[in-house]
């Protein structure tokens, strides 16, 4: 029988039938492989992760007005080839990117289609781009190491000629749902809610950020990114002040994007939000599937207090916060913040989100393997920080809104994120009003 949505499945449903045309949600992942590939063994390893997890031989149609996940035991994911080697040398690599941003850009049909397409582009007989391009409804950024794991063991595995070595899954996606909808979740759900009333009543996410142009009436979802690396020294000195406060990389570059926010808006009482994994269990953990989510996160921000004090006041709320899953997205929506509506623009206007390390890329027996970064294809928030420890420094990340913002704009919030931590990282006990802020836009600070 169809399964309900799990909760973190239900902000991109909505989305999708209220946005049937942006590809804002896809998920498009690119490899470019050199060497002798097996393109049965490949399609073999796709076949078989599809075959391994439910929601990937799924659709979502909404009998009734209810959407559900429906498996679909008939499904089949071939992989799209396209052969350009007759294509003229100098032409290839601009022709295999507009077929692959061509398929990335395909909006899925959800109550039919099931969430996964792959395509194989040959450039030359040792030389090929692979894209495997999710909807978001059964995806999200743990998902992706999830699956290139997977590929890895599968693709080598079959070129071998051995079976799949993978361990049984402990439960399939599907069942999150019926988890969320155990009494003793729901029990816990009440529990929870009490502590978001507390913490949010009163609160506010309408930011003044300083766009180049008005909101239009109906929000389009059309974004840009803009990104930078800090250098490295920069990042160790920001890992040794999270060491001596006993905290996390994550709470410090979170504290310097929220100190950012409230200099840029004028605001010393606002919420962001912040995405976790929210995979709370074990068993969740080898499932592709959409988990992730965006809490909301208000802590006053006084502007006599020091970085240092606000950095424990960021890190203890966003703990409390990650530890309180249960309560839908959508739920604090329609309860705290009454006045917002999907499709008139986001109820986190400003987002953010960390990685520990960069994405480990599938190890395919005889290729090299090089990632290339995806097309961007939508912004569903108007400022959406992505922060990457990396050997090379802190790759900052920042998705824009285009019909709110110029890309000098956007420029201007990444270079004040930079004066933010360097400023942090010299004096930490600086007062947070003194703490520097990105050059001001024109016309105003």
């Amino acid at each position: 029988s169809p399964a309900p949505l799990a909760n973190a499945q239900i902000p991109p449903w909505m989305f999708s039938q209220l946005s049937p045309d942006s590809p804002a949600l896809n998920l498009p992942k690119i490899l470019r492989l050199q060497g002798r590939l097996d393109c049965g063994a490949l399609e073999q390893a796709v076949a078989a992760i599809v075959a391994r997890h439910e929601v990937l031989h799924s659709s979502f149609p909404a009998p009734n007005g209810v959407p559900v996940q429906a498996t679909r035991f008939d499904a089949v994911i071939g992989i799209v080839t396209i052969d350009l080697r007759a294509t003229p040398t100098d032409a290839r690599a601009a022709e295999a990117r507009a077929h692959l941003d061509v398929d990335a850009r395909r909006p899925f049909d959800l109550a039919g289609d099931v969430p996964l397409r792959a395509m194989l582009v040959r450039l030359e007989d040792d030389l090929w781009d692979f894209q495997a391009t999710f909807h978001h409804v059964a995806f999200d950024g743990w998902s992706t190491g999830v699956f290139f794991d997977e590929l890895a063991a599968l693709y080598n595995g079959f070129k071998a000629g051995a079976p799949s070595r993978l361990p049984p899954l402990p439960i399939q996606y599907a069942d999150v749902a019926a988890w969320e909808r155990n009494p003793n979740t729901s029990a816990r759900r009440a529990d929870d809610r009490a502590w978001w009333r507390d913490r949010l009543l009163g609160g506010t996410t309408h930011l003044d950020l300083g766009a180049d142009r008005p909101r239009p009436s109906r929000a389009r979802y059309l974004g840009a990114q803009v990104a930078t690396t800090s250098p490295a020294d920069l990042t160790a000195r920001l890992c040794d002040l999270a060491a001596s406060e006993g905290t996390t990389l994550f709470a410090v570059a979170f504290a310097a994007w929220h100190v950012l926010v409230g200099r840029r808006t004028g605001r010393d009482d606002f919420i962001v939000g912040a995405v976790v994994a929210a995979r709370t269990e074990a068993a969740m953990e080898p499932l592709l599937g959409c988990f992730m989510n965006a809490v909301p996160i208000r802590v006053p921000l006084p502007r006599a207090a020091s970085f240092r004090e606000h950095l424990h006041r960021i890190a203890a709320e966003s703990l409390e916060a990650q530890a309180r899953p249960a309560v839908p997205f959508q739920t604090l929506a329609r309860e705290f913040f009454p006045g917002w509506e999907l499709g008139h623009g986001p109820l986190f206007p400003v987002l953010f989100n960390f990685r520990n390390m960069p994405l480990a890329l599938p190890a395919l027996h005889q290729l090299e393997v090089v990632a290339f970064d995806a097309p961007h294809l939508g912004s569903t928030e108007d400022l959406h920080l992505n922060a990457t420890a990396t050997p090379a420094g802190l790759r900052c990340e920042l998705d824009y809104d285009r019909d709110l913002f110029d890309e000098t704009t956007a420029e201007r919030w990444l270079a004040g994120y930079r004066a933010v931590l360097e400023a942090i990282a010299a004096d930490p006990d600086a007062p947070i009003g003194r703490v520097a802020s990105c050059p001001p836009r024109s016309g105003g600070s």
